[in-house]
């Protein structure tokens, strides 16, 4: 059993919360290693941060977004749909973005699948509200 009023958001932030320690490890691990020897890659930590931050500007609104739904009772094939598009979608474009700043087969469905949990979560919650 699960002690939690919101046990999908619960699980997909706990989920996404190692997603973005992982980044945030990245960064820094990166960081040091530099420090450490002679001459800067300011492109590969330019794109690592990069990652990072994209993470940060999607995750938080689209969390909130579905534990409100999760809150107003919406379905749990529509929240874990949601839950799980949102963890592949972060990890396809973190995964594409760090390997390349160009365009790679990650970086655009994981963006495409964030938006379209992005836009579900969005439209689920106003027609909750004027349903």
């Amino acid at each position: 059993m699960i002690a939690s009023e919101y046990p999908i958001t619960l699980l997909t932030a706990s989920i996404l919360g190692l997603i973005y320690l992982g980044l945030c490890y990245n960064v820094v691990r990166y960081r040091i290693k530099e420090l450490k020897q002679a001459g800067h890659d300011q492109d590969t930590l330019d794109r690592m941060v990069r990652v990072q931050c994209n993470f940060i500007e999607y995750v938080p609104i689209i969390l909130i977004l579905l534990m409100l739904l999760e809150n107003a009772g919406a379905k749990n094939y529509l929240l874990l749909g949601c839950a799980i598009g949102l963890i592949v979608g972060r990890i396809l474009h973190a995964w594409g973005l760090s390997l390349s700043a160009g365009t790679s087969f990650g970086r655009y469905y994981g963006t495409l699948i964030t938006w379209i949990v992005l836009l579900t979560t969005s439209i689920a919650g106003l027609v909750t509200i004027f349903a």
